[in-house]
C-alpha cells in the first residue's frame, strides 16, 4: 500500500494508493495504516489533529497528543492560484420589516425669523387747485401822505421770464457830490408803477428807521437764466506794490520780531554745499582766542573764547564746534551742527570721524595711552561731513 499527505491552506488531506481499496474512508485508511505500522489493537477508534508544527494522533478519550509526522517533511510547494470563479446570481429581496410604534413628540422648535416687510401702497390723487381770483384794476397815484403801519407782506407772485440782456451803455462822467438833504417821513406804500429810465445817481439821503419786518411769502418759482451780459472794459492797471521777496534776500542781517512759527514746516539745510570751506547748519559767532582755520575743532575755554582742540592734550577737549571762518582773533561764525564741506578732506564715504591728536580731524580712531576718543560725526562725501560731536568722550588706558 502506498499512501501520502498533503497541508494546503490550513487544511489535511490524504490520499493512498491501494489495489481494491479506493472505497475505504481516510480515518479507516489512517486506522489501517496505524495498525500496521504500530499493530494497534483492533475497534480502537483513532483521532487526528494539525498543530503548528506536525500532523498528531490519540485514542478517543486519551488526554495526550502523539505526533505522526512533521509538518515540513510533507508540505509541498504551494501551487498557483486558480481562476476566480464566476459571481454568484443576486439573491431575491427580502420582506419589508413591520413599522416601528411612534416616537415620542419632539420639543417645540424655535420661532421662525420675522418675514419682509409688505410693500408701501400707493400715493393717493393729488386734489384739484382752485381757480385764481380776478386781479383789481390799478388805482391813481395818490399824494403821499404820512408814514402808516407797515401792512402784512403779500404773498409772492409767480416770477416772469427773464427778459433779453440789453447792450451796455457807455460810463457817464460822474458829478459832485451834492450835501445830503434832510430825511422825510415815509409815506404810505403805493402801487408799483412801471419802472421809467434809470436817471443819474442823486445825493445819498440820511437812513431812516428800520421798519418792522413782515410776514415772510411763499417762495415764488425760479424763472430761467437770463442771458449773460457783455463783458466790462478791463480798468487801469494800479501801481506796483513794493518788492517784498527781494528786499528779504538783499536783506543780509534779517532779525525778527518774534517767535518764527513754522507752522508745521522745517528749516531744511544743504545736503550738499555748492562752494568749498561752506557749511549749512545751526550756527553761531564766538570769539577766537588764536589763530583758527576753517574746519579746525573748537574747544571753549574758561576765558569764554574758543581753540584748537586735539585728543592728546591737556585739557583741550571736548569739542563743541567746527570753525567756518579762517581768523586770528574776533568774533567769527561756527557750526554747532549740520553740513560742513571742505576740498581739502579725502573721508572714505559712511566712516566715523574723529577728534585728532594733532588738532585736527581724522578717521582712525585715537589708540595711545590717555588719548582722548571723541566722535566728530558722519563722512558723506569724500569732502564733506555731518559734523555733531558727541559731548561724551572716552580716555584711552
Amino acid at each position: 500500500m502506498e499512501f501520502g499527505w498533503t497541508i494546503k491552506a490550513g487544511k489535511m488531506s490524504y490520499s493512498a494508493i491501494n489495489n481494491g481499496e479506493s472505497g475505504k474512508s481516510v480515518r479507516e485508511k489512517l486506522n489501517q495504516m496505524l495498525s500496521d505500522l504500530f499493530d494497534l489493537p483492533p475497534g480502537k477508534n483513532v483521532e487526528f489533529q494539525k498543530s503548528t508544527t506536525h500532523i498528531q494522533w490519540r485514542f478517543v478519550g486519551d488526554l495526550n497528543w502523539i505526533n505522526l509526522v512533521a509538518l515540513d517533511e510533507i508540505t509541498g510547494p504551494e501551487g498557483e492560484t486558480g481562476a476566480q470563479g464566476p459571481v454568484g446570481a443576486t439573491g431575491a429581496k427580502g420582506d419589508t420589516g413591520a413599522q416601528g410604534p411612534a416616537g415620542a413628540a419632539g420639543a417645540k422648535g424655535d420661532t421662525g425669523a420675522q418675514g419682509p416687510v409688505g410693500a408701501t401702497g400707493a400715493k393717493g390723487d393729488t386734489g384739484a387747485q382752485g381757480p385764481a381770483g380776478a386781479a383789481g384794476a390799478k388805482g391813481d397815484t395818490g399824494a403821499q401822505g404820512p408814514a402808516g403801519a407797515a401792512g402784512a407782506k403779500g404773498d409772492t407772485g409767480a416770477q416772469g421770464p427773464a427778459g433779453a440782456a440789453g447792450a451796455k451803455g457807455d460810463t457817464g462822467a460822474q458829478g459832485p457830490q451834492g450835501e445830503t438833504g434832510a430825511q422825510g417821513p415815509a409815506g404810505a406804500a403805493g402801487a408799483k408803477g412801471d419802472t421809467g429810465a434809470q436817471g443819474p445817481q442823486g445825493e445819498t439821503g440820511a437812513q431812516g428807521p428800520a421798519g418792522a419786518t413782515g410776514a415772510k411769502g411763499d417762495t415764488g418759482a425760479q424763472g430761467p437764466t437770463g442771458a449773460t451780459g457783455a463783458k466790462g472794459d478791463t480798468g487801469a492797471q494800479g501801481p506796483a506794490g513794493a518788492n517784498g521777496g527781494t528786499d528779504i534776500v538783499l536783506d543780509t542781517s534779517p532779525q525778527l520780531g518774534g517767535d518764527l512759527d513754522l507752522n508745521e514746516f522745517n528749516i531744511q539745510v544743504k545736503e550738499a554745499p555748492a562752494v568749498n570751506d561752506t557749511a549749512s547748519g545751526m550756527i553761531v559767532s564766538m570769539t577766537y582766542g588764536e589763530s583758527i582755520s576753517f574746519g579746525d575743532p573748537l574747544y571753549f575755554k574758561s576765558d569764554g573764547k574758543v581753540y584748537k582742540a586735539d585728543s592728546d592734550g591737556s585739557s583741550t577737549y571736548p569739542v563743541m564746534a567746527i570753525a567756518i571762518e579762517t581768523a586770528s582773533s574776533g568774533s567769527h561764525k561756527v557750526l554747532l551742527i549740520g553740513i560742513v564741506r571742505h576740498d581739502a578732506w579725502n573721508w572714505t564715504v559712511g566712516g566715523t570721524v574723529y577728534l585728532s591728536t594733532s588738532a585736527g580731524l581724522t578717521q582712525t580712531q585715537p589708540s595711545a595711552t590717555d588719548n582722548v576718543i571723541q566722535v566728530m560725526g558722519i563722512a558723506t562725501h569724500a569732502d564733506r561731513m555731518y559734523f555733531k560731536p558727541g559731548l561724551t568722550y572716552l580716555t584711552h588706558v
